[in-house]
């Protein structure tokens, strides 16, 4: 039998070391039962968790975006950016609806590259060739589209920004404000809107996922996240970080599986798993001396 104590509403770090039931408490346990669905022989009692409604696993193995897609797509501002340039003057004169400036409809996209600007060629058995696309010149749309322009930038050169340049320039219209601070405080501020999303390191893509929930995130939402830092270099555990402080400041509850110390330091509870009784540990708000919380008793038997 566990008795376990989670506060909610901030980072909750489950710690120990390897195969001590971290990933299984996290995926086998915690989520089904949050789902109604405990499995077999496990009876799991919940006494307050009737507001965690939503929960997110956030896992690059379980999330299947569509690699080719660009940074602009995946964040959900392709649309709004299109009706803004749709509203221009110039746009509004020569009639041009909100689907010629979007990249995954054809109208004003390029036609040859589909807007992608480079054309790629299967070489069969060698490595396949990737060229710039003769007809746009890599701009990705006709040439008619990108006279229009919105504070004297075109959609072409909307998509060479990188989210906070973007930010500077857009962040006030209608529709973009969240999702491109929700980039940005993921920590996704220097990346290109026009990247495609298959050529982002893997931890850009975790925090990407982040990024994508941010915007709907509040005090009903739980998110958990197995190994996020495994294997990450510091600059991007601090940026994974930041983004999931992001989350929290949302009312979010977030759970990890993690031993990376980055991670423990910044947590607000600590539950260590191991072999022996495990305690609870809570950090003061500033992350001071710890106090046990509560004992987690396992049956000898129990793996």
């Amino acid at each position: 039998a566990i008795d376990l104590e989670l506060p909610l509403g901030g980072l909750v770090v489950l710690t120990g070391p390897s195969a001590s039931g971290k990933s299984y408490l996290l995926r086998q346990v915690l989520l089904p039962a949050l789902r109604g669905r405990a499995g077999r022989g496990q009876s799991v009692v919940f006494q307050a968790h009737r507001g965690l409604t939503r929960q997110h696993l956030v896992d690059l193995e379980q999330a299947h975006p569509d690699g080719a897609q660009p940074l602009l797509l995946a964040l959900g501002i392709g649309g709004h950016l299109a009706r803004v340039f749709a509203a221009s003057p110039a746009s509004q004169r020569r009639g041009y609806p909100p689907e010629w400036f979007r990249l995954d409809v054809p109208g004003g996209r390029c036609p040859q590259c589909e807007g992608s600007g480079r054309l790629r060629f299967d070489m069969e058995f060698l490595e396949d060739i990737s060229l710039t696309c003769p007809a746009c010149q890599g701009r990705r749309f006709r040439d008619e589209l990108n006279e229009v322009t919105v504070r004297g930038l075109s959609v072409s050169d909307v998509l060479d920004l990188d989210v906070g340049t973007a930010w500077q320039y857009l962040g006030h219209e209608e529709g973009l404000t969240e999702r491109l601070e929700a980039a940005g405080r993921c920590g996704l501020g220097g990346l290109r809107l026009g990247a495609s999303v298959e050529s982002l390191e893997p931890a850009s893509r975790l925090r990407l996922l982040l990024a994508q929930s941010l915007p709907r995130l509040g005090p009903r939402d739980l998110l958990t996240m197995d190994l996020p830092a495994a294997g990450e270099h510091e600059d991007d555990i601090r940026a994974l970080l930041q983004a999931v402080r992001a989350c929290t400041a949302r009312g979010a509850t977030v759970v990890v599986a993690e031993h990376e110390p980055a991670f423990v330091g910044a947590a607000d509870c600590v539950v260590t798993i191991s072999g022996q009784p495990a305690r609870c540990m809570v950090h003061s708000a500033v992350n001071g001396p710890q106090t046990p919380a509560r004992t987690l008793t396992r049956g000898e038997d129990e793996q």
